[in-house]
């Protein structure tokens, strides 16, 4: 009896078992990324720190980006391997909207509720209702979900180029991520370019590299039994050698101030000094966290894991308690505030998670479900069984 093309060695996971499309490892490393933006944000309100840590917000977005297309682009491509395509990208779009959406306007509510807060958060440049409303280069903490909603539409295409190329010849698909990371290169280049002039293109265009390597990262681990040699301890050096990085990317942060001062604009020397070193290192982290046994044990233990599952929401409220026991009164001491920050942190994102983020979500089908029911119902084309041919 022959063995199904999706089931032999060497093959894509079977497009039925959803337990595939889940990494334990990746929620740590999510959990971690929102407890740096934490870390960064809190760190504006305290004089002492306040030209050390903030920059350590900026690591944990950019990981966000990387994770963020990886995982998106994987379960695309593993959707998007059988019909109804049209029905699925609906789908997927649906599922974004629902998970961004609604807590993402009940914090705009609270900004609107709590007195002064608008002021505090945007530096008394003004709260506009309409351009935050519809995600028009939104300010504060929202300019990272502007840029992560505008490159969901090209999700679903890189995906279907993909699968195409997978149809034409199984090793086309390695050359879309080589392309991918050629083209990360070279939007870092065109945002650094652009630097200085007036926003008048998409806010995505100045972040595209981060996310451009995710979707590389993700089409290079379909076809991770062609790298042999990438053994655990390779991915154990990998993460270390994005741990090193960073610590020679935050000191260039640190003396921003200082070489403003002399004779660099912060913002040049910010992107030429820290963004092709921060696309390297992060992704080496990524990569080392999804590929070493050692350190995604690590990162699967309980606690990151718990604060990945609720990040959105500690991303979109942290920021309510940090101005809260910054600008008002509070009768702690610096140590008893900042336990404070956290908890209170951790409570309302909790709250919402549960309320508001979860029950949202649930209203659609995830594609890792969706997959699942349509696989037992559906006769797959020759197409796509060549599709699912990709080594893993």
């Amino acid at each position: 009896m022959n063995t199904p093309p999706e089931t032999r060695r060497g093959s894509l996971p079977r497009l039925n078992d959803s337990l595939t499309l889940r990494f334990p490892h990746l929620d740590g490393l999510r959990g971690l990324a929102v407890l740096l933006v934490l870390v960064g944000h809190y760190s504006i309100y305290i004089p002492d720190v306040a030209q050390l840590l903030p920059p350590i917000a900026k690591t944990g977005v950019w990981l966000f980006f990387i994770l963020s297309s990886f995982l998106l682009t994987r379960q695309m491509i593993l959707a998007l391997a059988t019909p109804p395509l049209v029905e699925k990208t609906a789908r997927y779009f649906a599922r974004r909207a629902l998970r961004i959406l609604p807590l993402y306007y009940t914090t705009l509510a609270l900004l609107l509720i709590l007195p002064k807060f608008a002021d505090n958060m945007f530096g008394g440049r003004g709260f506009s209702l309409s351009k935050h409303a519809f995600l028009l280069y939104p300010e504060g903490i929202f300019w990272a979900i502007s840029v992560e909603f505008e490159y969901y539409v090209a999700i679903p295409i890189l995906a279907l180029i993909f699968l195409k190329l997978r149809c034409v010849n199984r090793f086309l698909g390695p050359l879309l991520g080589i392309g991918l990371v050629l083209l990360a290169a070279q939007a870092y280049i065109i945002s650094w370019i652009k630097i200085g002039f007036p926003v008048n293109y998409p806010h995505v265009t100045n972040y595209a590299h981060f996310f451009l390597l995710g979707s590389a990262l993700a089409i290079f681990f379909l076809y991770r039994s062609l790298l042999p040699v990438f053994a655990d301890s390779v991915a154990s050096l990998l993460f270390c050698l994005g741990i090193l990085l960073q610590a020679f990317i935050l000191p260039y942060s640190f003396r921003d101030a200082a070489l403003n001062s002399i004779r660099f604009p912060i913002e040049w020397w910010h992107w030429l000094a820290q963004h092709p070193r921060q696309m390297i290192s992060c992704s080496a982290i990524v990569m080392g966290v999804l590929y070493s046994k050692r350190i995604g044990r690590f990162f699967s233990n309980s606690l990151l894991r718990f604060f990945g599952k609720i990040s959105f929401s500690l991303y979109c409220l942290h920021i309510l308690p940090a101005a809260y026991f910054s600008h008002w009164t509070v009768p702690l001491t610096p140590l008893g505030a900042t336990c404070a920050f956290f908890a209170l942190s951790v409570v309302l994102s909790l709250f919402t998670f549960s309320y508001i983020e979860r029950p949202c979500m649930n209203l659609i089908r995830g594609p890792e479900q969706a997959v699942a029911s349509l696989s037992e119902t559906s006769t797959t084309t020759p197409c796509e069984t060549h599709i699912a041919q990709a080594t893993v």
